[in-house]
């Protein structure tokens, strides 16, 4: 991802909120890959900041599934500076999977 104007703050960083909403997406979009249309609810999401973002900079963003069991699912996130490697914030976000009968699910539109 490359920071634009868009994702910074007064300061012509990266936003601490723009990089929580990406814990969020990101890590929800990892466990929806295998528990594909099965809604999930956050239970807990973290953010630990490390470095600054300017505007320009280009960030890898990896997502990871620690566990996925019948109920919830764990996971984590690093973002890193491109550039250097350089580890910019950590984040986590457990889900749980939201019980449902089957006839309902059938009628859930998908999300992507």
């Amino acid at each position: 991802m490359t920071v634009d104007r868009e994702h910074v703050n007064n300061k012509g960083t990266l936003h601490g909120g723009q990089t929580a909403a990406l814990v969020d997406i990101v890590t929800a979009r990892a466990v929806a890959v295998a528990h594909r249309n099965v809604p999930m609810s956050s239970t807990d999401l973290s953010v630990s900041y490390f470095l600054p973002v300017r505007i320009g900079e280009v960030l890898v963003i990896e997502g990871t599934v620690l566990k996925a069991g019948k109920t919830m699912a764990f996971t984590e996130i690093e973002f890193r500076r491109k550039s250097d490697n350089a580890l910019i914030a950590k984040g986590k976000h457990n889900l749980a999977f939201v019980p449902i009968s089957a006839d309902k699910l059938k009628n859930l539109e998908p999300y992507y």
